[in-house]
């Protein structure tokens, strides 16, 4: 493998792929705190060691992964992202070929409520079904039956419907930013969470000199079970994308989520849109041709022979190279580390997520007599038609059929 870890702002190892070597599945977690960091990042540090030492002892025993993981720590998060900044940088020619995606653990342990996931759609399903075979660190959980991780986030953390558990959209904060936003990697970011209707926006020990080993091994994960759970989590939603003959991403899920954002952006602002000569339609007639796009692709992995490399691989590039497509060659206005078209942090809170962002920042209060103000959301909405109607072309065949 041709990764090259020269930067002095990380370290990090690899395992070295046995069929598609040049294909890669990164995990990353930083090592830089504010003060003690037994939780953030000292708590995801201790279960990537203990996810490296399993899959070390894997690879003794034999075992060899399809494609390439990658293993990287990084540091200088807290400064503002600078070690997984700059590798991603140094390095994103290499990556925009080769990554399949990247997985972010930082704080797994910051509570023992419910596993929490966010991500890019692409990846729910997956993550779902990892969660549905690890089981449960929640001994009480257990005894009512519920005995695996996913059963207990769907009952405590439930989608609007109940139907599934909560899955959120990546905004920044922590090391996927630049993966996900600027060079279009489909990531995911995992973590055990407190229960929400406390109603804290962070644990309340956050960055403070109160976060200790003892407030870990006393309050917080006393025999290290959550840790566990998260090291089994992380561990096979890597093994899944390094060793799965067709990579388990779901471009359906992405259509999905279109329409829903879709269907928010209109009843925010189609109104105001209509008055100005725009045509939301044109959006939607876009997203309704990726849906159908992701519908072919899925019903043509169905039928795929397995047994033909060829076939294969290009199956998995389309999956792969589906996030790169919402990438603008041009930063979104005004904040030059971003380029992702349809979901990029908010500009009011950098945790949180917009979705089209370019479209939702120019709109944000806007006057309806600025006609400038006006000619920048048209030419905003034009890339956001743009790149949906492009991502659905990656997917259609490669030779019409």
């Amino acid at each position: 493998m041709s990764i090259t870890l020269t930067n002095t702002l990380e370290t990090g190892g690899y395992i070295r792929g046995s069929y598609e070597p040049d294909r890669y599945v990164i995990f990353g977690n930083h090592r830089d705190a504010w003060v003690f960091g037994a939780i953030d990042p000292s708590s995801g540090t201790a279960v990537m060691l203990e996810m490296t030492r399993a899959f070390g002892k894997m690879l003794k025993e034999g075992w060899r992964p399809r494609r390439t993981l990658v293993f990287c720590s990084w540091g200088a998060e807290e400064y503002g992202l600078i070690g997984s900044t700059e590798w991603v940088e140094e390095l994103q020619k290499e990556l925009q070929a080769r990554a399949v995606t990247y997985i972010n653990v930082d704080a797994p342990i910051r509570g023992n409520f419910s596993l929490e996931g966010s991500g890019v759609p692409s990846l729910r399903n997956l993550i779902f079904d990892v969660a549905k075979v690890v089981p449960n660190p929640d001994k009480e959980e257990v005894a009512a039956g519920r005995k695996m991780v996913y059963d207990t986030w769907v009952d405590r953390v439930p989608n609007q419907d109940g139907t599934n558990p909560s899955f959120g959209s990546l905004g920044s904060g922590s090391d996927f930013t630049t993966f996900l936003q600027a060079v279009g990697i489909s990531s995911v970011y995992l973590r055990n969470i407190y229960d929400p209707d406390i109603g804290l926006g962070s644990y309340p020990v956050y960055h403070s000199v109160y976060e200790t080993f003892s407030l870990v091994t006393r309050f917080v994960d006393p025999d290290y079970s959550w840790g566990q759970a998260m090291a089994r989590l992380w561990a096979e939603t890597g093994r899944r994308l390094a060793e799965s003959t067709i990579l388990p991403l779901d471009a359906t899920v992405y259509a999905e989520y279109l329409q829903d954002k879709f269907d928010s952006l209109k009843n925010n602002y189609d109104v105001s849109m209509q008055n100005q000569g725009i045509d939301l339609g044109q959006l939607e007639n876009a997203i309704a041709r990726f849906t159908s796009s992701a519908k072919e692709l899925h019903t043509r992995i169905d039928h795929i022979d397995k047994t033909e490399p060829s076939a294969v691989r290009v199956v998995n590039d389309q999956l792969m190279q589906l996030e790169r497509a919402f990438i603008d060659q041009n930063p979104l206005p005004g904040r030059t580390a971003y380029r992702h078209v349809i979901s990029a942090p908010s500009q009011h809170n950098t945790y949180g997520n917009t979705a089209f962002p370019g479209i939702v920042d120019a709109m944000f209060d806007i006057d309806d007599g600025d006609t400038e103000a006006w000619d920048e959301v048209k030419r905003q909405y034009s890339i956001v038609v743009f790149h949906v109607l492009s991502a659905a072309a990656t997917l259609k065949p490669v030779v019409p059929v």
